[in-house]
């Protein structure tokens, strides 16, 4: 259900980047990009991710492995989801440019 989910909210964000329609991103939180490539790109790894548990044989593990699993999915998706936020830390500031 998760990954039909993910799978829609791409599917309209790469409509509104073809159509080259701005729309301000509140995705996760308040940092107010407006959608591109970089949300489709975010996307793209949170449904390979998703799809790739869905490989992962079913069996039976210990309460330690599954919190490890989880924790360890915790850590590695906080990057993913603010890479709009990481991404803006790296581009050139306009503000600058303008009052000089």
């Amino acid at each position: 259900m998760a990954i039909a989910t993910l799978g829609l909210l791409t599917i309209g964000v790469a409509t509104l980047v073809v159509r080259r329609q701005r729309v301000t991103c509140r995705c996760f939180g308040t940092a107010g990009g407006t959608l591109g490539i970089p949300h489709l790109v975010r996307n793209a790894l949170l449904l390979a991710c998703a799809a790739a548990s869905l490989l992962l044989p079913a069996h039976e593990t210990s309460a330690a492995v599954t919190y490890f699993a989880m924790g360890l999915g915790a850590v590695l998706a906080l990057p993913i989801i603010q890479m709009d936020v990481l991404l803006e830390l790296f581009r050139p500031s306009t503000d600058l440019l303008e009052k000089t």
